[in-house]
């Protein structure tokens, strides 16, 4: 219920949701999101003028957030940032926590670093430096973090949609008004093959918010594809000409379908909940019967989609089908000489 509700504010906020109903929340929310955008305001104008204190780490900190709410790609970014640049340093990486999955998957892929998840992330990384002594502090979803000083600011932008409707939260996804982008160091253009048409349009406009700023473009790449059953990596031709069926909950559920087809994948079927939705067994039921409906050879999911399922779960997608995870990396399409400049000045590499 709590979910479909969700869902159900997401349709009228965003997607254009039909009715009087609709229609009502939708100017309720409006209010709401001018209300946000006045204490916004004055959380910031109370932080420049230092009525609130600003914590500054002794270690360097860089910051990878977002100026919209999900499906930006910061998991596979960080993991490319740390594997790139910091694999021989010791990293901490402080996320606010509330997406287990993200982390689950992060330390998974990076086992070597330090995951501190809570909501006071001034307090957490003073934790760190404390008992850990890392070199550097990656700020997970660290764009509004305003009690932190960052040395570097890096925002990802979703190129096939880059600011959803344009309007604050609730009423839109915007976490901060655009023009905000100017407190920005880097600004990484994911999914640009995908939103390659609006690429022009956004990189005139991050120009004129910020124009020093290195603009980078970088594309989600399929990587392998993964059964957990036998823990093996295997390669596309598994599943090219083949019927699957995909479901996912992330916040960009069209782009996997999408990747699944560019891999020569026939998609009988797809199914997405939404953004970081918790399984239960009554889905896994759902999802072998439309299996079943749709005569597919096997079932694929993302590594973040992977996180939130239970040995049983794993173990029953399994049983009468192929179940796969898709793999996916970043992959720098152009800008990377700049992020090189950028990074390895602060890493001092």
């Amino acid at each position: 219920m709590k979910e479909r509700f969700k869902e159900y504010l997401y349709n009228v906020a965003v997607s254009g949701q039909k009715g009087a109903l609709a229609s009502t929340l939708r100017f309720t929310l409006l209010i709401f999101s001018y209300l946000y955008w006045a204490c916004l305001e004055l959380v910031i104008f109370l932080f420049r003028a230092r009525v609130l204190p600003r914590y500054k780490p002794e270690v360097k900190v860089i910051s990878v957030g977002n100026i919209t709410m999900g499906g930006t790609g910061k998991t596979p970014f960080e993991e490319y940032l740390i594997k790139r640049f910091f694999i021989s340093k010791k990293v901490a990486l402080i996320s606010r926590g509330y997406n287990s999955d993200e982390l689950n998957l992060l330390q998974y892929n990076l086992p070597g670093i330090k995951i501190l998840s809570g909501k006071d992330r001034a307090r957490l990384i003073k934790r760190a430096i404390k008992y850990f002594k890392p070199d550097l502090i990656v700020l997970d979803d660290g764009f509004q973090q305003w009690r932190v000083s960052r040395d570097i600011n890096i925002v990802l932008i979703d190129a096939t949609c880059p600011f959803s409707n344009q309007r604050l939260t609730p009423r839109g996804l915007l976490r901060e008004p655009v023009g905000h982008l100017r407190r920005a160091d880097i600004f990484v253009l994911t999914k640009a093959g995908l939103g390659q048409v609006n690429l022009p349009r956004l990189k005139a406009l991050l120009k004129r918010i910020k124009p020093e700023a290195p603009v980078v473009e970088a594309e989600h790449m399929p990587s392998c594809l993964y059964e957990p059953l036998k823990d093996k990596n295997l390669s596309f031709k598994e599943v090219r000409g083949r019927k699957v069926l995909g479901f996912c909950a992330i916040g960009s559920p069209s782009s996997f379908r999408a990747t699944l087809s560019s891999l020569g994948a026939e998609v009988s079927g797809f199914v997405n909940f939404i953004d970081h939705y918790q399984y239960k067994n009554g889905d896994v039921d759902s999802l072998i019967n439309k299996a079943r409906t749709a005569k597919v050879k096997a079932l694929i999911t993302t590594e973040k989609d992977w996180m939130r399922l239970d040995a049983n779960m794993v173990f029953r997608l399994s049983r009468e089908f192929k179940f796969y995870v898709l793999k996916i990396k970043i992959e720098i399409l152009k800008g990377e000489e700049r992020l090189d400049e950028y990074i390895s000045g602060i890493s001092g590499g």
